[in-house]
């Protein structure tokens, strides 16, 4: 919907399914604009997949932050990531950028080294197999609802209690 309104789009952070029903529940009710985008972490370990198969019904634009896991957690490290990595002849944080392509993720991979920027860029010179994408949806740690792991403190996740 668009709006005649002074808000055009909206875009919004670290929702839960439960959150983001809620929200599209008020906007269809007040006739206001759903959101536009929905940025919430995501990567292997956190895969989101409720919220943004929610996000994909409405046309809500799932944006992935900390895909590479923002150094909290070892992502890169992991077996998985680095055999894929061995087997593609690319880095592992290749490995998690093109896993979130090939899920239809709009990326926020940062980086303040112009090298890695480039290398970050090259997620299109190959692709994953069904196989090796199952192998890493299967790393998936998340809890039910939970929409952070590095983002923010997990107690303060009004769906953590």
């Amino acid at each position: 919907m668009i709006s005649n309104g002074p808000v055009k789009a909206v875009g919004i952070c670290n929702f839960s399914v439960r959150q983001l029903k809620q929200l599209l529940d008020y906007c269809a009710q007040k006739d206001l604009p759903k959101p536009a985008v929905l940025q919430n972490e995501c990567h292997p370990y956190l895969t989101a997949k409720p919220v943004r198969d929610l996000c994909k019904e409405h046309g809500i634009v799932f944006q992935a932050y900390a895909s590479l896991g923002a150094g909290a957690i070892k992502i890169l490290e992991d077996s998985v990531v680095t055999k894929l990595a061995q087997t593609y002849d690319v880095t592992p944080a290749q490995v998690l950028l093109r896993w979130a392509v090939q899920h239809n993720l709009a990326l926020l991979p940062k980086s303040v080294n112009p090298k890695r920027q480039e290398i970050n860029l090259q997620v299109y010179d190959f692709k994953l197999t069904e196989e090796d994408m199952k192998s890493l949806d299967d790393l998936n740690q998340g809890a039910e609802n939970q929409n952070t792991m590095v983002g923010w403190l997990r107690e303060h996740d009004p769906d953590f209690y």
